[in-house]
């Protein structure tokens, strides 16, 4: 069985295929982290915390971020990290620009991974064989997250950045 690798996010043919390329790219590594930072960050978790405390409210809008992308627990655990940036530095700029240099730094990897690999299908034997990637990233990353984790949540009062709120 094959998986269709293709996205649909870069093109090599078609008359106005640099003009597809280049809104694709806008449209991944631009926009859709500053709408989804608005929306996740500046409205959903603000809002959460009008019925629930603030590390309640930030673990169930990173899992509603996590279940709106493909990797639900690497989108999860971006979404903690990213929520805890909003509620330090007091603003959206850090998460939006944050969340701007993984899609772009993801956008460039599947560009050059595309013309460079001229790979244009994966099959699921293939798929199956690269799991060593995900335990590689779960390696280096799981650590960094429990000291993440015990260092900016644990026992630390958090307050949102517009609303006042004095749950926990």
């Amino acid at each position: 069985r094959q998986i269709d690798n293709d996205i649909n996010a870069i093109w090599s043919e078609g008359e106005h295929y640099q003009l597809a390329n280049f809104l694709s790219f806008f449209e991944i590594s631009i926009l859709a982290p500053i709408i989804e930072e608005i929306f996740f960050r500046g409205f959903l978790l603000t809002s959460l915390t009008t019925r629930f405390s603030i590390k309640n409210s930030v673990l169930l809008s990173s899992i509603i971020f996590g279940i709106v992308h493909a990797d639900i627990i690497g989108a999860t655990i971006f979404g903690i990290v990213l929520s805890i940036i909003y509620i330090r530095s007091k603003s959206l700029f850090a998460p939006i620009i944050i969340h701007i240099s993984n899609n772009l730094l993801v956008f460039i990897i599947y560009y050059f991974y595309k013309y460079f690999e001229n790979i244009n299908t994966y099959t699921l034997i293939e798929f199956q064989n690269d799991w060593w990637q995900g335990l590689i990233g779960l390696t280096i990353g799981l650590p960094w997250f429990i000291y993440f984790y015990k260092k900016e949540i644990l026992n630390h009062t958090f307050v949102l950045p517009y609303f006042i709120n004095s749950r926990v």
